[in-house]
């Protein structure tokens, strides 16, 4: 049996609402945030062809989303489920904007994900969800990465990986 959904539903909907902006290169699209608040249950159909091309760690969150939304409102949400809708899409798209930082630092340190996990004081497996988007990135572990990726740009000669002397 599945989880029950902790979220409320609109909460869920801004999150599809992030998903779908992000993978639709459509950031702050105030018609789609007009769609989510008087049509909720148009962002699933009208995204459907589209997440195939979306990045993997998109298609994920975006599925996983999606089947949580048993009974999406067809008509528009009120008040407080408008707020609901802005607080999810403001943590969807925090958790994606994180992730891909986190991953574009050990990119730009030429890591692979098994130094990177190292580095990080976290198992490979850790890394791999955060980078497929499985698992959130937890905040702390952006500002360290953020901090190792300026260290090394300080000093291009020594790998964050290396042993100290």
């Amino acid at each position: 049996m599945a989880n029950k959904p902790t979220r409320p539903l609109a909460y869920r909907v801004g999150q599809l609402l992030a998903i779908a902006e992000i993978g639709a290169g459509r950031e702050d699209d105030p018609l789609l945030t007009q769609r989510a608040f008087s049509q909720p249950d148009t962002l699933s159909a009208g995204f459907a062809r589209d997440v195939p091309a979306w990045p993997g760690s998109l298609q994920r969150r975006w599925q996983a989303v999606m089947s949580t939304m048993e009974g999406v409102p067809s008509g528009a949400v009120d008040a407080a489920g408008e707020t609901h809708v802005r607080v999810g899409r403001w943590h969807e798209r925090t958790q994606i904007h994180r992730a891909a930082r986190v991953q574009e630092a050990r990119q730009q340190l030429g890591l692979s994900q098994a130094e990177w996990a190292q580095v990080l004081g976290v198992s490979v497996k850790t890394v791999q969800a955060w980078e497929q988007g499985v698992n959130n990135v937890p905040e702390e572990i952006e500002e360290h990465a953020r901090l190792v990726r300026e260290r090394a740009v300080a000093s291009p000669s020594r790998r964050p990986d290396a042993p100290r002397t």
